[in-house]
């Protein structure tokens, strides 16, 4: 079973046949779709692949929605409260075995302390969502505008739009909110496949030349178990397609012993 997350940048009107053609190529079994502002796109790219969906409304325009191979047996959209800046959304799916739920977020944008600040706040309201499925198999994956304490990066490598902002900041790049889901049992499964982020970076953004990384799929222990590959899809023309690249992990479910 493959797992996308992709931020498709505003809705990605002008960019449909590439998306569709990205989707077609990678051939995920979920997808996580951040910035799906225009529902036309959002529901031709699911009708393209004959799968289910579910769009949940940002509280600024910006909509996070899945799509799925297997039917979504139930859903709830978290925009319209005052705990996201977006929203997130979760949905429980009819995957082989077992169900597995799904959260998908789109976190609080900026660079500043204090946006990682409501970052973590908005990782701590999730994982309270969490909660009650925490035992059984689930992700929770998404764009959270945030740089893990798993990787590398310095200020000198960060985009050059907030190389400045990083320098007056004297605790540097957040790291606290991607901290939190780690310590909640939760894995990285980018890292989990590759450790050594100075040899596999795992950048996601800008997608022409991605120089940070800010794309995640997490699993807990059940899904990690079944996690075979992970990686951020470079093939064109997802580097034209949107200011990020998808991410990508491959789960064995199909086994005689199932979850």
């Amino acid at each position: 079973m493959k797992v996308m997350t992709y931020n498709i940048k505003d809705g990605g009107e002008d960019f449909l046949a590439e998306l569709g053609e990205i989707l077609v190529e990678a051939g995920p079994d979920i997808v996580a779709i951040e910035e799906a502002n225009d529902e036309f796109v959002f529901e031709s790219l699911a009708a393209l692949l004959g799968f289910e969906h579910v769009l949940g409304e940002g509280n600024r325009g910006y909509h996070v929605g899945i799509i799925s191979r297997y039917p979504i047996l139930k859903s709830q959209n978290h925009g319209g409260t005052s705990e996201f800046f977006h929203t997130m959304v979760e949905a429980q799916i009819a995957a082989p075995g077992y169900p597995l739920t799904v959260f998908a977020a789109h976190l609080y944008p900026g660079y500043g302390v204090a946006h990682e600040q409501h970052r973590v706040e908005e990782v701590r309201a999730i994982l309270g969502y969490m909660t009650s499925q925490r035992e059984n198999p689930c992700l929770l994956v998404g764009d959270f505008n945030t740089v893990s304490p798993q990787d590398n990066l310095t200020s000198e490598e960060w985009p050059w739009p907030y190389r400045q902002q990083m320098r007056a900041q004297e605790e540097g790049i957040g790291r606290k909110a991607i901290q939190a889901v780690l310590d909640n049992s939760l894995t990285d499964c980018f890292r989990a496949i590759f450790p050594d982020s100075g040899e596999y970076p795992g950048y996601t953004l800008p997608a022409p030349r991605p120089d940070v990384r800010l794309d995640y799929i997490f699993a807990n222990n059940l899904m990690l178990e079944r996690l075979d590959s992970c990686q951020v899809w470079l093939a064109n023309p997802a580097p034209k397609a949107s200011d990020h690249l998808p991410l990508l992990a491959e789960f064995n479910i199909f086994q005689e012993n199932h979850f």
